[in-house]
């Protein structure tokens, strides 16, 4: 009899901890679907944004946060929406683009391989002449088609602008219905070299929004 009577109090001891144990994950699962739902909702927010600026050529008009360049667009746009950022700076003689792709690298934010996602940032090499083959460009990812064509809003010498990029094919301008999967980042005869279309200076993508802070 006392023997059953610890079987019993070890089997309700087991069944109280499987439902804490349950409930806790049911807890977490939900958490992380909420964070991402938060996560998703707000890249498509930051992505909209972007899209809204096409055509802007003077940033600094809509608001002091922006300054009218590639990397000041993109961190125009993330400070509008009330995030922030604390850089490291890695010393003298780096463009703000170069200072942006080497804080998302300490921090293990760069990635090369894969669809990107909204709001995410492109980051190109040797654009311009005086680049070489650092990096020179930086445009916001505002949506991957079922190609892998990603669409990229950028400012550039025309303003805020849609720039396609397409790193299965990245040699390829258009394809043959017509349709353009690489827009020119170079102009021809700007550069040495015959490297004008936009994967042709793939450098990396970077998840700023894991980074930056609200």
């Amino acid at each position: 009899m006392r023997y059953r009577s610890i079987f019993l109090m070890l089997l309700f001891v087991i069944v109280v901890a499987g439902l804490i144990i349950l409930t806790s994950c049911a807890t977490t699962t939900r958490n992380i679907e909420k964070r991402w739902l938060r996560e998703e909702t707000e890249r498509i927010r930051i992505a909209q944004r972007a899209e809204e600026l096409i055509g802007v050529g003077n940033l600094k008009a809509i608001d002091p946060v922006y300054r009218n360049d590639c990397t000041g667009f993109v961190l125009g746009l993330y400070r509008e929406l009330g995030y922030r950022f604390d850089f490291e700076s890695p010393g003298r003689g780096y463009t703000l683009s170069q200072i942006l792709y080497i804080n998302l690298r300490r921090r293990g934010l760069i990635y090369y391989h894969g669809d990107p996602d909204k709001a995410d940032v492109v980051f190109f090499r040797g654009t311009v002449n005086y680049s070489g083959n650092r990096i020179s460009h930086v445009g916001i990812v505002y949506d991957v088609l079922s190609d892998h064509t990603v669409v990229i809003i950028h400012y550039g010498s025309k303003g805020v602008s849609k720039l396609r990029m397409n790193l299965t094919r990245p040699h390829t301008y258009k394809l043959p219905n017509g349709r353009i999967i690489n827009d020119f980042i170079v102009k021809r005869g700007s550069i040495p070299g015959n490297r004008l279309l936009a994967a042709e200076h793939f450098s990396g993508y970077g998840n700023l929004y894991r980074f930056s802070q609200r």
